[in-house]
């Protein structure tokens, strides 16, 4: 539904612009994302709620390539894309968090890190050359 309406309402951009005429053919509608773009995946908050995370790729990237992190203020404003170091540090996607929700342990790249949501500071836990291989997820 959510696409549907999204498709619909890029179909209209395209018929409202003189210089972007769209012709509703086969070809044209089965470009899925190449027409309508992709969804946000991993949406999270900031910890201290003034900012929202998020996995986003541009309709014009390509299917394989892996999606970008960014961020944007809670009213919508300042929308960027993060540099591959600023999304390190960015509050993680997954991972388990204490009950006030202030601390989350998580795994990236082989290694354990903890975040904490009060500072906004990632601090790596282990480093080893190794990745640390368990059957579960850190948790508290």
């Amino acid at each position: 539904m959510k696409k549907s309406l999204l498709l619909l309402g890029f179909l209209l951009a395209f018929q409202a612009t003189p210089a972007g005429k769209f012709a509703l053919t086969i070809d044209n509608i089965m470009r899925g994302p190449n027409l309508y773009g992709y969804e946000p995946a991993q949406v999270r908050w900031s910890g201290d709620g003034e900012r929202i995370y998020f996995q986003w790729k541009q309709a014009s990237d390509p299917q394989d390539k892996d999606a970008d992190t960014y961020v944007v203020n809670r009213d919508g404003g300042n929308l960027r894309k993060l540099s591959d170091a600023e999304a390190k540090l960015a509050p993680p996607a997954f991972g388990d968090s204490t009950r006030d929700r202030k601390r989350t342990v998580y795994t990236r790249d082989g290694d354990i890190f903890l975040y904490d949501a009060t500072s906004g500071q990632t601090q790596q836990i282990t480093k080893t050359a190794d990745a640390e291989v368990t059957r579960v997820s850190p948790r508290w």
